[in-house]
């Protein structure tokens, strides 16, 4: 692979190509299978390596020029073994070299050519993103001084610079805001369904493309909900919670506790009254595991459950069992499920009569 060939695709990775150009790579990975295959490798190492947030302090530039000198220098190196000497793979390198930049964190992946309909034409907007793998928390620090912190496995997409009467930002996966102040730019969270508008507030939202709902809680300050489509708004009061269903597209508030939102920051689960299959998904993400299990399993099924900072997941496990009468089979990656067959209790033996 050139030289040109190794720009050309990691250009791809980090969405710099045109449209034209792109569609011109997916054409040569299409009718190439061993390029393909690597190039497979290679995303797979940028998606589970997640991104850096601190915009401000990256000279994209100059790391571009580190790692190419990089993947330059790796190219032609040779390594002995046994007295035998083996000429790097260079596609293989490319991958792992790009493993290696995203891991320690020197990258930033832009989003160029997103054009700013709410200006001319000609406007560009430079968009940055954070995505976090499974298994992972991040915080992020955006430009306007709001924290917010991602859950495992979501995405966040900002401008470099917000506009001069709002600012939005982009989220798919879960996370907590905590909004910077500024009366003259309205913030503005967009998920797929439904917008979020804020002055200055703290509230957690979680939108992950596979769950049926989109829930917003509100734990201080006030927020509008907007729903895409129909455009009709609902209002949060502190300690309220609009759960979005995203088929019937109807918003249902109810009250919570003040920690059932904020606590997984800490790496904390609060259940009440919870679906198994909810309950799952969140493990999953937290654990990057995936748990097989028959739905008429945990038909009817409810937990409640508290647990804390770095407890195992064998003893989530275990108490989730208990709790749900279930058996968990950790293998690798995945769960099985089971039903827990309690053995049958003897009956009272009546004392005998003196």
């Amino acid at each position: 692979m050139s030289e040109k060939e190794t720009e050309y695709l990691i250009s791809y990775l980090l969405g710099e190509l045109s449209p034209e150009e792109a569609l011109a790579v997916e054409k040569v990975l299409a009718s190439d299978s061993e390029l393909n295959a690597e190039f497979a490798s290679m995303r797979k190492a940028w998606e589970k390596s997640g991104m850096i947030y601190d915009v401000q302090n990256i000279d994209v530039t100059n790391e571009w020029q580190k790692f190419k000198l990089l993947t330059k220098g790796l190219r032609h190196q040779t390594v002995s073994m046994k007295k035998r000497s083996y000429l790097l793979n260079p596609r293989l390198l490319v991958a792992a070299s790009l493993f290696i930049v995203l891991s320690i964190g020197i990258i930033i992946h832009f989003l160029t050519n997103a054009t700013n309909k709410t200006h001319s034409s000609d406007a560009k907007i430079n968009y940055a993103h954070v995505i976090v793998p499974r298994g992972q928390k991040q915080q992020v620090t955006l430009p306007d001084g709001t924290k917010v912190w991602l859950n495992a496995e979501s995405k966040l997409s900002w401008p470099q610079k917000f506009e001069a009467n709002e600012r939005n930002v982009k989220l798919e996966g879960e996370g907590y805001f905590e909004v910077a102040h500024d009366k003259s730019k309205p913030f503005h969270v967009i998920t797929k369904g439904i917008k979020v508008e804020v002055l200055g507030t703290v509230f957690n939202i979680s939108a992950y493309p596979d769950d049926q709902n989109i829930e917003t809680a509100l734990l201080s300050g006030s927020v509008s909900l907007t729903e895409m489509k129909s455009g009709g708004k609902t209002l949060l009061a502190p300690f309220e919670v609009a759960s979005f269903n995203r088929k019937s597209r109807n918003i249902v508030k109810s009250k919570f506790r003040a920690d059932t939102y904020s606590l997984w920051k800490e790496g904390e689960f609060i259940f009440f009254n919870e679906q198994p299959e909810i309950v799952f998904k969140k493990l999953e993400r937290y654990f990057d595991k995936e748990f097989v299990y028959n739905s008429n399993l945990i038909k009817n099924k409810r937990l409640t459950a508290h647990f804390r900072k770095h407890e195992s997941l064998g003893k989530i496990l275990q108490v989730t069992g208990e709790a749900l009468d279930l058996k968990f089979k950790v293998n690798d990656k995945k769960i099985r499920v089971t039903e827990f067959k309690r053995p049958p209790q003897l009956p009272d033996i009546p004392s005998e009569e003196k």
